[in-house]
């Protein structure tokens, strides 16, 4: 519950511009070149760089704001006058002052977009799938709501017919099409390309 408290009070934060994201690049010796996401990322020439991402919780006079402010140290484990803290990757902090997240993989992303799309009881009934699983939490509203059905309706952003069955979202949908466009462009960044791999000549004569 922890972790849906977290989400919550951040995108809050996130919503009153109340805090952003700062990405410093270190050249090796100490010297960070700083930017703000949105800003031109620092020259790559050097090979040696290496880019660090702050969550930063930006200053405001709010009293709603402080107060959520403050929640978000405190479920982070920073310090009570923290101003900014380090995003690192794994399943805990180094050094004090980190944030440690541990991303989900693309299969366990859409494993979870599975649980939470709306199935036909008749397959359920066939033990052909689980029933859905509804969202915990604060926000109980599946990041893509995928509907189902023996008819397509008329206005539909995506659709897919899968043993005489329609699966569909919504085109006045607009958090469900941003969700589903974010996890295409992941699952695109996530796709490997191998190599050709060793060639065998073999003579014709």
């Amino acid at each position: 519950m922890r972790f849906y408290l977290l989400l919550h009070d951040l995108r809050q934060l996130q919503i009153a511009g109340a805090m952003t994201i700062r990405i410093a690049a270190d050249d090796g010796k100490g010297q960070k070149d700083q930017t703000a996401v949105g800003a031109q990322t620092p020259p790559k020439g050097d090979k040696q760089r290496i880019e660090h991402a702050f969550l930063v919780l930006t200053g405001t006079s709010d009293p709603h704001l402080i107060t959520i402010q403050n929640e978000v140290r405190r479920l982070l484990h920073l310090a009570p006058n923290a101003e900014e803290a380090e995003i690192v990757y794994g399943p805990y902090p180094k050094h004090p002052g980190q944030i440690a997240i541990l991303t989900r993989s693309m299969f366990a992303i859409l494993s979870q977009i599975a649980y939470e799309m709306d199935v036909p009881q008749s397959d359920v009934e066939k033990g052909r799938t689980l029933e859905t699983i509804n969202p915990v939490g604060i926000e109980t509203r599946p990041d893509v709501v995928i509907h189902s059905g023996e008819k397509l309706p008329e206005d539909v952003y995506d659709d897919v017919k899968y043993r005489g069955r329609h699966f569909w979202i919504e085109e006045n949908d607009f958090r469900s099409k941003l969700s589903f466009t974010i996890v295409q462009i992941l699952a695109a960044l996530a796709a490997t390309s191998h190599g050709t791999g060793a060639i065998i000549t073999i003579p014709a004569n």
